[in-house]
């Protein structure tokens, strides 16, 4: 079974960004020592690594929360990140701005500065006078930066480690943040296969032979009557694994990259796809 392509390869302990935010979205995740994949590290997976591991991560893609790269940058590496951290001691925080969308600001949030050229921000940090509804942009909420070794380093200003309450988990687990995270793990294709909705689904997901394994876990209360999946490769065949442990075929239909699977997904029951 080869699941490089799946979103997260992160530290042996489970790490905030899958157990608070990537699993909770419908993006596949798995753990891993070694292997291609987008790297997930908070500032206690950063330092369980040693500097030819995390060199080996820059040359990929990397996505840190604000401590994981001050951490990173205290030990030298600040030239492939891109931004320095620094608390922050301005104006109050209002909000964060995602594609022109207000969502609330990150958990733990600090200041990130960039210090070297070419450096993209994904997302910023705003202050909004309550009088004249002026906003001022105070720094990034999200940047990406290409660096001299062929990878990019996404830094977000806050942590996914963070209170599971409604104001502070939900700066993360929003539909505009999933959209965010979704567009940063395409750019290099480590998304193949997604679950595009709403709905609190969990997936698993990778390759077994010139297939996809898929497992679809509907972790919310309500039916889903079918299976909306983001699929980037032209799917020819699905078939799903049946009560008696037999592969049988599943309809389905395909608009441009979505597949629907015309199946229930029942709440807390998996469905085990084989997508071909």
């Amino acid at each position: 079974q080869d699941f490089g392509f799946v979103a997260s390869e992160a530290s042996l302990n489970l790490s905030p960004w899958s157990t608070c935010v990537i699993e909770r979205l419908g993006l596949p995740l798995y753990f891993g020592n070694d292997g291609p994949g987008a790297v997930f590290l908070d500032e206690f997976a950063a330092n369980r690594f040693d500097d030819e591991n995390i060199k080996k991560f820059l040359t990929g893609t990397l996505i840190l929360s604000a401590l994981a790269a001050k951490k990173l940058s205290e030990r030298g590496f600040t030239d492939y990140i891109g931004v320095e951290v620094d608390e922050w001691r301005g104006e109050v925080i209002t909000v964060e701005k995602v594609h022109g969308v207000s969502v609330g600001k990150q958990y733990g949030i600090k200041e990130l500065k960039p210090v070297r050229d070419g450096v993209e921000e994904l997302s910023e940090v705003l202050h909004i006078n309550g009088k004249d509804g002026s906003q001022n942009k105070l720094f990034p909420g999200v940047t990406r930066f290409e660096n001299s070794l062929g990878g990019e380093v996404i830094v977000f200003a806050g942590t996914p480690d963070m209170p599971f309450k409604y104001f502070t988990a939900f700066s993360m687990l929003n539909e505009t943040r999933k959209r965010q995270l979704i567009s940063i793990l395409s750019k290099r294709g480590h998304l193949p296969v997604y679950y595009p909705g709403d709905a609190d689904v969990y997936i698993r997901a990778g390759y077994i032979g010139d297939e996809t394994f898929c497992a679809v876990f509907n972790t919310s209360f309500d039916k889903l009557d079918e299976i909306p999946l983001i699929c980037k490769q032209k799917v020819t065949k699905i078939e799903k694994l049946d009560e008696n442990g037999e592969r049988v075929p599943c309809d389905f239909t395909v608009d441009g990259e979505t597949v629907t699977v015309l199946d229930e997904a029942e709440p807390h029951t998996p469905v085990i796809l084989f997508i071909s």
